[in-house]
This record gives C-alpha cells, sequence and structure tokens, in this order.
C-alpha cells in the first residue's frame, strides 16, 4: 500500500495534529457537538411552501402519503414521519415499493396504490429526484408530490410542487444529509412554523442517527451533530423496535457507529434486500413490545439468508475479476439483486476499482454500482446514458437499468470512460495517516483522542498513525507486542511473518477491546 503521510508540528499534542491533519476549521464544535448549530430547515428553497402545503393538507383532508425507500436511510426516514405525522394529529399513509419487483423509486404502482386510500399529497423520503415521468402522472390524477431526497439530480429535476435536496439547493449550507436528515429538515420545519419545540424531536434522532450512519453521508457538520446525538438516544431509547433489534443483535449499554453499521443497519436492510421492506419499517413504529420482538426475530432469519447468499455470489464473482482492466463489470442470471450492491461494495474496497454487478432477467440487467474517489459514478454514468433505461446515485454509489442488450456495449465504454480518467498509480491503495506518533502518545493519548472523535464514518475516519522503528519484543497466541522506550502494546496483524528484534515502521489504529489497548496492524516494512 502506498502511504500518504500529511505533514503536522510535531510538538502539538496528538488530538491538536489530528485536527489540524483533517483541515477541521472549528475543533472546538467539532469535539464538542452542539445541537443548536443545527441549520435553520428554511434555508431550503421550497422549504416554506412545502410546509405549508402540508399543514393546509392536513387541515382540509388530514391524510398524507409518505413514500419511502426500500433501504435503512429510506426505512427511517419514512418511519419518523410517519411517527411524528400521527403525534401531531396528521393520518399518514405509507407505501414502500418492493426493491425485486418495483426496483428503485416513485413508481406508478406507488401512486395508484396511495390515491386510492384517498391520499392528494405525496412526500417521498430518499428518492424522487428522477421521478420525471412519475411526478407528471401524479399532476395529472390531482396529487402534489414534495420530493425529500439527496441523491445526485441529473441534467433536469421534476417538475414537483416542492424539492428539498441539499444537492440542489442553492442557499443549504451542507450537501451531505442522509435521506433520513432530510426528512428530519422538513419535520423541523413543520415544528417551526406550527410553534411546536423542536426539542421534541431530539428524541427522534435514534432514527436519524440508524439513517445517516447506515447510508454512509459523510459524518461531519450537521451529520456529525445529527450521529452524536442520535446515538446516545439509541442508547436510552424509548422505542419498542430499536430496544427489540438491539436484543436480537446483543447490543448492550453503550452504541456506537460500528454497532450501527455492523448489527442494527443490515437486519433493517435485510427484509428489503431478501422480500419486502415493510416488516422493517413496521418494527420502527410498532408501539407494541411483543411484535417488535418477532419482527426482529424475522429480520434475524432474513439476515442469515442475505448472509448465505452474498457470501455465494463473492466467491463466484471473483472469479471473473481481471487485473488487467481498471474497472470491474459483472453480470449473471442467478445472482439476488437485493444483494448485489453488498458484493459490489466487498469487491470495489478490495480491489480499489470502481465495480459495476448486474442480475439478469426477462431481458433487463438491473445493477449496483460502487466506485473509489478517484472516480466519479453519476459523471461516467452521465457519458453513457443513452443506454440506460433509468440509472441514479452518488459519485461513489448508483443504481442502473438498462436492457441486457446493451451490456457489452456499456462494458466496453465505462472501460474506456476509466483509462480516460484512472491510472495504476490512481488505482493503487492509499493508506492516509493523520499523524506520526510515538507509541508512548498512543498508549496515554490515544483512548481520549478516539472518544473526542468519535462517531467514525466517511469524511471522519478512525485515526491512523504512523509509529517508527518498534522493535517486535515477542509473540503469543498470533499477538505481538512491540516496545519502544520502555513502552510495549499488545498487538494483532493481517500476516505473522515476522522475527523477534525485527525492527518495523507500521501504520496502525488504535482498538479498545474489554478495557485493553490493542493496536491494529494496517500495515508495516520491515527496517534494513
Amino acid at each position: 500500500m502506498k502511504w500518504i503521510i500529511k505533514e503536522v508540528p510535531e510538538n502539538f499534542p496528538l488530538l491538536k495534529r489530528i485536527l489540524i491533519s483533517r483541515g477541521i476549521e472549528n475543533p472546538l464544535d467539532f469535539i464538542n457537538p452542539k445541537i443548536e448549530n443545527l441549520y435553520s430547515p428554511f434555508l431550503f428553497e421550497d422549504m416554506e411552501k412545502s410546509v405549508k402545503r402540508i399543514i393546509d393538507e392536513a387541515i382540509k383532508h388530514g391524510k398524507i402519503g409518505i413514500f419511502g425507500d426500500y433501504d435503512a436511510d429510506g426505512i427511517c426516514g419514512s418511519s419518523f414521519l410517519y411517527r411524528k405525522f400521527k403525534e401531531i394529529g396528521i393520518k399518514p399513509i405509507a407505501y414502500i415499493p418492493s426493491r425485486i419487483k418495483e426496483g428503485y423509486g416513485i413508481g406508478i404502482k406507488g401512486i395508484e396504490c396511495l390515491r386510492k386510500r384517498g391520499v392528494n399529497l405525496i412526500i417521498s423520503v430518499d428518492c424522487g429526484i428522477g421521478a420525471f415521468e412519475e411526478v407528471e402522472y401524479a399532476k395529472k390524477i390531482g396529487i402534489d408530490i414534495i420530493i425529500t431526497d439527496h441523491h445526485e439530480k441529473s441534467k433536469k429535476i421534476p417538475d414537483a410542487f416542492g424539492i428539498i435536496n441539499p444537492k440542489i439547493s442553492k442557499n443549504y449550507p451542507f450537501k451531505y444529509l442522509s435521506g433520513a436528515g432530510v426528512a428530519f429538515k422538513l419535520m423541523e420545519g413543520i415544528y417551526e412554523k406550527l410553534n411546536f419545540d423542536k426539542k421534541e424531536l431530539y428524541w427522534d434522532l435514534d432514527l436519524i442517527a440508524i439513517g445517516t450512519i447506515a447510508d454512509q453521508v459523510p459524518l461531519i457538520d450537521e451529520n456529525r451533530i445529527i450521529s452524536y446525538f442520535g446515538l446516545k438516544v439509541i442508547e436510552n431509547t424509548k422505542k419498542v423496535g430499536i430496544k427489540a433489534i438491539k436484543k436480537i443483535a446483543g447490543i448492550k449499554n453503550r452504541v456506537n457507529e460500528w454497532h450501527v453499521n455492523f448489527l442494527i443497519a443490515p437486519r433493517l436492510n435485510a427484509s428489503g434486500r431478501m422480500e419486502h421492506a415493510k416488516k422493517s419499517a413496521e418494527l420502527l413504529i410498532t408501539k407494541d413490545g411483543d411484535i417488535a420482538i418477532s419482527i426482529a426475530e424475522y429480520l434475524e432469519e432474513k439476515n442469515k439468508l442475505r448472509q448465505k447468499t452474498q457470501d455465494l455470489i463473492y466467491e463466484e464473482a471473483k472469479k471473473y475479476l481481471r487485473e488487467d482492466r481498471f474497472v470491474n463489470c459483472l453480470w449473471n442470471k442467478n445472482w439476488h439483486e437485493g444483494v448485489i450492491g453488498i458484493v459490489a461494495s466487498k469487491i470495489c474496497e478490495e480491489t480499489y476499482k470502481p465495480t459495476f454487478l448486474f442480475k439478469i432477467e426477462d431481458g433487463i440487467a438491473k445493477g449496483s454500482a460502487r466506485s473509489i474517489p478517484e472516480f466519479d459514478l453519476i459523471y461516467a454514468l452521465n457519458k453513457c446514458e443513452e443506454l440506460f433505461i433509468e440509472y441514479g446515485g452518488h459519485k461513489l454509489a448508483a443504481g442502473i437499468k438498462m436492457k441486457e442488450k446493451n451490456l457489452k456495449i456499456f462494458d466496453e465504454r465505462i472501460e474506456e470512460i476509466a483509462k480516460e480518467i484512472l491510472d495504476k498509480e490512481k488505482i493503487e491503495k492509499k493508506i492516509y495517516v493523520d499523524t506520526k506518533a510515538s507509541l508512548k502518545e498512543i498508549i496515554n493519548e490515544g483512548e481520549e483522542v478516539i472518544e473526542k472523535l468519535s462517531p467514525f464514518g466517511e469524511s471522519n475516519p478512525e485515526p491512523i498513525f504512523l509509529i517508527q522503528n518498534l522493535r517486535v519484543l515477542s509473540k503469543t497466541n498470533n499477538y505481538f507486542y512491540l516496545g519502544e522506550e520502555n513502552y510495549f502494546i499488545k498487538s494483532y496483524f493481517e500476516n505473522d511473518n515476522l522475527n523477534l528484534n525485527n525492527e518495523i515502521d507500521v501504520v496502525c489504529k488504535l482498538k479498545i477491546m474489554k478495557g485493553e489497548k490493542i493496536l491494529k496492524i494496517i500495515d508495516f516494512k520491515v527496517k534494513g
């Protein structure tokens, strides 16, 4: 791996060096997030009229439709709106599409379903910015749509009643809210307009934090505030659904971003990936503890099935990877559409190449794409948009639908685009080191550093240190003991081809496991 080491003044304390290396402009606000630093929701250009339309509709008809996405972000945002609408006397009618049968985004089937239930206004959550035809159809049958979304726009935007999306807002200062985060801003606007106490919303930051962390948006600025306080709410949540999933997942006491990413979110996503996401939404809105446990057990079984299916696809896909390409592009009729996104993410991370995986069925290829920072997916997909039925997403993740006959053309075209953008150096795996440090500093200051910088995620990863001239002192039970200047610490490696008294430079993270400080070595170089 290529080590990229940021030069910072060595005489500063460890925490300050990391803050400087990351270019954090307001370090005090960063390490001590304040809920009052959330931005006004009315900085969104369409917030005022959208809030007014919602309040007017609630007064006239009492019903409002919620059209949510089927991933953890969309489910959490939709469940949040559903719960809050009920609390303030609005009757919410929720609709979440089937990933397999309907695909991503606002669909005609969902609009019709909501219309039949007497809905005149639909609010989308975590989707809609590409729903041009669907918005026009809704208008023709007398339904207004307010789009709340956070995905990148294409060359045009739908003619919806209102669009609340930080990616297209000129005035909103933070561009990286999750879908759940945008739903939260909408409800902030409603509460503010109705002169309700917005502090009541903060007890629902458990849902918003799960959506935010699960969607891998940058955990900086507003997202840091949301995740920081939301994790505290998850620890003390009164929602029986979150309590149930914590119990099934074995989560006790303190909750951090790891628990959300690897225990909570996968279970919430499992039903949508393998069958239908409505069970996860039911879990988050129910107030019946017995029903919550029953659903959590169901999600546990679906998650186990998801893991098994994912492993099979991953092992098969690996066989067809080619080192001579800049892009991984694979397809198969037997792959499960709900799981290929996770496999694409894993392969992208391991190969450090943009990765596209497609499921083929009835002449249609449905794909999930994951990318690296050096390759903007939306830019690349825009260059071959004539091949697609539909597409959309972020710079690093996207969904694609096209006719099967276009797959080979796309495969060739995307590789050509990648060759124009990438080279061997750009697809070389890189480690971004925050600062050089001594073992003494890490032992004495590292735990406090981790405490103040967490929660970790995109744009705020766990600190990575470079420690030079460490000596291998001993080895027991697959752990090494490394030392310098009368300090030593237990460490673990991906491999163990080291000898006693080898002197090494290591790039590492500090892990606190059951009160014990352990270095996780990411990479090392033997000296001499």
